[in-house]
């Protein structure tokens, strides 16, 4: 019989799951702080049931206004009370990534990956992160993987192949265009 989720836990993955979808979200200055400010409030409530997750949260919110010094602040002293955690750890990563550096992001899931090559979430990061940066053969790499333990593709290849497909045909135009250009140059 599986074990209940303890309730801190529970606050802490509808924090991440706001800070989430606060992210895809277009909303007003003033209606997007008023939301994490919010989830501070829960987050700092989350202290003395666990403040390894606490701290994590208020990582995330950090993160998500843009004061990357507390976001590292926060995140290391939640790592250092809770080291190996990966929920930590991923948590980390996913706000490195937010934070506009996926370089950093990388360095901190990649390794935990390989020592732990299943775990579908840190795999789906790294997907992610490729994907972002736009590194073509590191985001095929990390695909492939994806495929390897899932048998299927990864949600981001669609948007891949949309994009090559799209560069590939608008290449193709441009050609057709120019060469008449082209050839009266060479006349």
């Amino acid at each position: 019989m599986a074990q209940p989720v303890p309730a801190y836990l529970e606050t802490f993955n509808a924090i991440i799951r706001e800070l989430n979808t606060l992210a895809e979200q277009q909303l007003d200055e003033f209606t997007r702080i008023r939301r994490l400010i919010e989830l501070e409030k829960q987050a700092l409530g989350l202290e003395h049931q666990n403040l390894a997750h606490s701290l994590s949260a208020l990582g995330s919110i950090a993160a998500a206004r843009g004061s990357i010094k507390k976001m590292h602040e926060y995140h290391k002293k939640s790592m250092h009370l809770l080291s190996g955690d990966p929920v930590l750890l991923l948590n980390y990563g996913t706000s490195l990534a937010r934070a506009g550096l996926p370089d950093q992001a990388w360095a901190l899931v990649f390794p935990y990956m390989q020592e732990n090559p299943s775990d579908l979430r840190g795999l789906d990061m790294l997907v992610t992160i490729a994907f972002n940066k736009g590194d073509e053969a590191l985001f095929l790499e990390q695909a492939q993987a994806w495929k390897r333990l899932t048998g299927k593709q990864h949600p981001l290849y669609a948007e891949y192949l949309a994009a090559r497909d799209e560069a590939r045909e608008l290449s193709a135009l441009c050609t057709t265009a120019s060469a008449p250009a082209l050839n009266r140059l060479h006349e």
